[in-house]
């Protein structure tokens, strides 16, 4: 009878085990990725099990990977369809002028290379994260609800919440800012509402293309004039730089730069 009553007990308990199982592994932390800088660098022999959502939406988990936290004053973000641009745009070039001498630090610097990495190779923990098909991320309403967005999503938070003094973003249109977007949804209200003692102060807006710069908001009196709360511009006055003018650009980010936080 006691032996019957032990293994009843065990059925009950390695049952419960294996519906726990699911969820424990799921709950269980991940394990730190490869910190190689570049793709080439990645060991592509070693095997690792592909992260669930349920495991790295963690923004301390997050923070903990990143290589480098970014300098002060050079955070710059993108609204849109603007990834690939911002990543060129960082790079040293003849035509960077605000880059140069101003913000230069985007969320494609900052992690691992396998934190970008979609390919579906054992070697990349991240492959069921990043397991989006194109039709799908070409999608905007299917694509949000995605584990891969939202990953960006909690990326971008975190480096908005690490940024300091000053940040930027960039967008093709100053006169028609989206106000819905990662930019909108995580990095902004993260950098506005941030409340450490260097937390970003003042937030600029610009067009990469006709090289138009202007101040959006600073934490004193809030949105410059021109623009909604929601980001967008109420009236068309932004000031105008010609590709020959283009080094004024530069040049009052520079002195910005050297006066404000030299």
């Amino acid at each position: 009878m006691h032996s019957f009553h032990f293994l009843q007990s065990l059925t009950v308990i390695l049952v419960n085990f294996l519906v726990l199982l699911p969820i424990l592994t799921l709950a269980a932390p991940p394990v730190n990725p490869q910190r190689a800088t570049t793709l080439d660098k990645i060991d592509k022999s070693i095997h690792m099990q592909p992260y669930t959502w349920e495991q790295i939406n963690d923004e301390e988990w997050v923070r903990s990977q990143m290589l480098r936290k970014p300098k002060p004053g050079k955070c710059i973000f993108y609204t849109t369809s603007l990834s690939q641009a911002a990543q060129e745009w960082v790079k040293p070039g003849p035509d960077k002028h605000v880059c140069i001498n101003g913000f230069s630090e985007t969320i494609w610097e900052l992690w691992p290379a396998i934190f970008y990495v979609d390919a579906q190779e054992d070697w990349n923990p991240f492959r069921d994260i990043m397991n989006v098909p194109l039709a799908v991320r070409r999608n905007t309403k299917e694509y949000v609800k995605t584990p891969m967005r939202m990953y960006f999503k909690l990326m971008s938070k975190v480096l908005a919440s690490e940024c300091s003094r000053e940040a930027a973003v960039m967008t093709l249109d100053l006169d028609d800012i989206p106000t819905d977007g990662i930019w909108a949804e995580a990095e902004r209200p993260e950098l506005m509402g941030s409340t450490k003692p260097d937390a970003v102060s003042m937030i600029w807006v610009f067009d990469p293309k006709e090289l138009r710069v202007q101040l959006m908001w600073n934490r004193i009196d809030g949105w410059k004039s021109g623009f909604s709360e929601t980001g967008k511009r109420r009236r068309k006055s932004v000031r105008r730089w010609s590709n020959d003018d283009s080094q004024s650009v530069s040049t009052l980010l520079r002195r910005r730069q050297r006066t404000r936080w030299s």
